[in-house]
C-alpha cells in the first residue's frame, strides 16, 4: 500500500472570530510521497480524486476532518483510507497538537507559518510562488510526523483506541457539523433585550456603590481595577505589561470581604453581559442556512484559528467552538440555561430528539472502582442520587426535588476525587446549597467514606499507580501521563486522574454510541444527528420516524460496556422543552 501526506489549501471565510469551515473553498493542495519529495498544485484536485476515494492509497492529513469536510462538500469526494496525525498525537499525550509544533518538537524542523506566508491576507489572493513551499512544507512533514506517530502509538497500546473509537467518528462529526441546527430568531432576540437589561441594571448599581470623581466604564477590566484601587480595595496581582490591578473572577473573590455587595454585584454583571454576548453569537454565527454550525473537536481547535492553545480535554470528551455548546451558561439560574437552549430547535415540522446516558459517570464509577453499593443500586434500578442526598440532607431525595437533586449530583462525583478531603468537600457543598453547614458536610463525608469502601480504595489505588509511574490507563486502553504528579501538584494530579479513570470510558461510550447511531440512520432514515453535548446526543427527526429512531436511540449503548447504560430518550419543539418520549 502507498502512503502519502495529503493538505489543502482554503479560503477562510470567518463567521464572528471563527473560521466557516463549510463554505472554505479549495485554492490549492499539496501531496508527498517521500521525505523532502512534495509538490503543490493550484485548483482543485478534481484529477486526484481516484487516488483519494481509493482504499488502495493512505492519506495521511493533519485534522483530517478538515481534508474530510471540505473535499465532500466542494468537489464531492469522500476521502477514504485515512490517517490523522493530529489525533495520534493527541493521543499520545502531547502537549500541543498544532503541526508547526509538533515539527518542531519531533523532527527537529523550524516551519514557515501560516502568518508568514499569509500577512493577512486570505490564501486565494497570494500567488502560488509565495504558497509553493509552505504547501509542500505541510505536507511532507505531515508524512514524517506519521511515521514516528504511528510506530508510539503501536508502541504504547494506543491503536485500539485510535482505530476502533477516535478515527470512525471523524465522518459522523463532519456530517453533524454540515447539517447544523435551526435558530429561533425571535426568542433569541428577546432574550438578547433580557440579559441587556440585566447587564444595564447590574452596571448601575455598581456604579452607585464605587461612586467615582471620574466617570469610567466598569465593562472595561482596566478601568474597573483602577476605580476599585482608588477606592482602597486591596491589591493582590498586577497584570504584567501595564501593571493595572488584575480583576479576574478569582482575583475578585479573593478580595470579597472588603466589600461583598460591590464584588458579588460586579461578578452579576459580568454574568449578565457573558449570557447576552452568548447568545447573542446565535445569531452573528448563523451560516448562509440561517442555522448554527458548530466545529466539534477531538483533538484541539482547527489549527489556523487565533486561539489554538485550547485543546480538548485528556479524557476524550469533545469541544466544540461558534458557538461552544458545550458550555451553555446558566450563571444566574438554571432556568435561564433552559431558555437559552430553547433558541435552538429543528427544520419546520420535524422535532428534535434527544438521547440521555442516565447517570453514565455514576454507573461508570461504579465499575471502575468498583463499588458494590452504587453497582447493587443500579441492579434494582434505583438512582444513588437520592441516597447521597440522604447523607447531606438526612432525608431521602427525588428526582422532583431538582434543587437538591442537582446538589447531589454535582457533589458525588466531588466525593470521588476526594476534593481535598473533607473540609473542602464540605464548604463546596455549602456553596452549591447555603442552607447546608459546614459541619453538616463533615458529617455527610464521614458518613459517606465509611459507607463506600469501594470509593476510598479506588483512591488510593490511583494514588499508587500514579506513584509507580504517573501513567494511567481507562477501560478503553486511553492512557494519560500525569507528569504534574512529579512537579508539586501530586492532590491536583490525583484528582485529575481519578477523573481521567471514569470520564475517559464516558467519553468513549458517547462516541462509540454516536458511530452506531450514524450506521444505523443512514442507513435508510431521514434522521440526522446534530449535536453531541457531554452524555447526550441531540437529533433531528421526521414525525413519522419518531418511533423507531427512539428504539435506535435505546439500544445504541448495549454491550459497550458489561454494565448497563440507560438511555433516556426525550422529544421535543426546541432543546429547551424537551419531554420524556415513551
Amino acid at each position: 500500500m502507498r502512503t502519502i501526506g495529503f493538505d489543502i489549501e482554503t479560503t477562510s471565510p470567518k463567521r464572528g472570530r471563527y473560521l466557516a469551515v463549510h463554505e472554505c473553498e479549495i485554492v490549492g493542495w499539496s501531496v508527498a510521497w517521500a521525505e523532502g519529495q512534495a509538490m503543490y498544485v493550484t485548483g482543485k484536485p478534481s484529477l486526484f480524486s481516484r487516488i483519494l476515494e481509493s482504499d488502495e492509497w493512505q492519506k495521511v492529513c493533519h485534522n483530517v476532518k478538515f481534508e474530510w469536510t471540505v473535499l465532500s462538500r466542494d468537489i464531492g469526494v469522500t476521502l477514504s483510507n485515512f490517517e490523522d496525525t493530529k489525533l495520534a498525537a493527541y493521543l499520545l499525550g502531547y502537549h500541543s497538537t498544532h503541526l508547526k509544533n509538533l515539527t518542531r518538537q519531533i523532527l527537529g524542523r523550524d516551519p514557515i507559518s501560516y502568518e508568514q506566508v499569509t500577512q493577512g491576507r486570505d490564501m486565494s489572493e497570494i500567488p502560488p510562488e509565495e504558497v509553493y513551499e509552505y504547501a509542500a512544507a505541510d505536507s511532507d512533514n505531515t508524512l514524517m510526523l506519521w511515521r514516528v506517530l504511528e510506530k508510539g502509538m503501536s508502541k504504547q497500546g494506543l491503536r485500539r483506541v485510535y482505530e476502533g473509537i477516535e478515527k470512525p467518528i471523524i465522518p459522523v462529526l463532519s456530517r453533524m457539523e454540515k447539517a447544523g441546527i435551526g435558530v429561533d430568531e425571535a426568542h433569541t432576540i428577546r432574550l438578547i433585550h433580557q440579559f441587556e437589561g440585566g447587564l444595564k441594571d447590574m452596571t448601575e448599581v455598581v456604579q452607585w456603590l464605587m461612586p467615582s470623581s471620574h466617570s469610567f466604564n466598569p465593562g472595561s477590566s482596566e478601568q474597573l481595577g483602577w476605580a476599585l484601587e482608588r477606592m482602597g480595595c486591596p491589591v493582590l496581582s498586577r497584570t504584567e505589561v501595564k501593571g493595572h490591578m488584575k480583576t479576574g473572577e478569582a482575583e475578585l473573590e479573593a478580595v470579597r470581604a472588603w466589600h461583598p455587595q460591590l464584588i458579588s454585584s460586579i461578578l452579576e454583571m459580568r454574568r449578565w453581559g457573558k449570557m447576552r454576548g452568548y447568545v447573542q453569537g446565535f445569531i452573528e454565527l448563523r451560516g448562509p442556512d440561517l442555522r448554527l454550525h458548530p466545529s466539534f473537536h477531538q483533538a484541539g481547535h482547527w489549527e489556523e484559528m487565533a486561539d489554538v492553545s485550547k485543546e480538548s480535554p485528556v479524557t476524550g470528551r469533545l469541544s466544540s467552538s461558534g458557538p461552544n455548546l458545550q458550555n451553555i451558561p446558566h450563571h444566574i439560574s438554571e432556568s435561564l440555561g433552559t431558555e437559552i437552549r430553547s433558541c435552538l430547535l429543528p427544520r419546520e415540522g420535524w422535532v428534535l430528539m434527544s438521547g440521555d446516558v442516565g447517570q453514565e459517570e455514576a454507573r461508570i464509577a461504579a465499575f471502575v472502582c468498583p463499588e458494590p453499593v452504587w453497582s447493587k443500586a443500579f441492579e434494582r434500578g434505583e438512582s444513588i442520587y437520592g441516597g447521597f442526598g440522604r447523607a447531606i440532607y438526612g432525608r431521602e431525595i427525588r428526582k422532583q426535588d431538582v434543587f437538591e437533586w442537582d446538589v447531589a449530583k454535582k457533589s458525588i462525583l466531588s466525593f470521588i476525587w476526594g476534593s481535598g478531603g473533607a473540609g473542602p468537600w464540605s464548604e463546596r457543598l455549602t456553596q452549591l446549597d447555603n442552607r447546608l453547614s459546614v459541619r453538616n458536610g463533615w458529617r455527610a463525608y464521614k458518613e459517606l467514606s465509611k459507607e463506600l469502601k469501594g470509593v476510598v480504595a479506588f483512591r488510593k489505588r490511583v494514588l499508587r499507580e500514579l506513584e509507580d509511574g504517573a501513567v494511567l490507563t481507562d477501560w478503553f486502553g486511553r492512557k494519560h501521563w500525569f507528569g504534574e504528579f512529579y512537579s508539586g501538584a501530586r492532590e491536583e494530579a490525583h484528582r485529575a486522574g481519578m477523573n481521567f479513570l471514569i470520564q475517559g470510558p464516558a467519553a468513549s461510550v458517547m462516541k462509540v454510541m454516536m458511530k452506531r447511531l450514524d450506521r444505523e440512520l443512514r442507513g435508510g432514515y431521514e434522521t440526522r444527528m446534530l449535536l453531541s453535548v457531554h452524555d447526550e446526543v441531540v437529533l433531528e427527526c421526521p414525525i413519522a420516524e419518531v418511533s423507531e429512531v427512539a428504539q435506535i436511540l435505546k439500544s445504541s449503548t448495549q454491550g459497550i460496556m458489561p454494565i448497563t447504560l440507560p438511555v433516556e430518550v426525550k422529544v421535543g419543539r426546541n432543546w429547551g422543552e424537551m419531554r420524556v418520549y415513551g
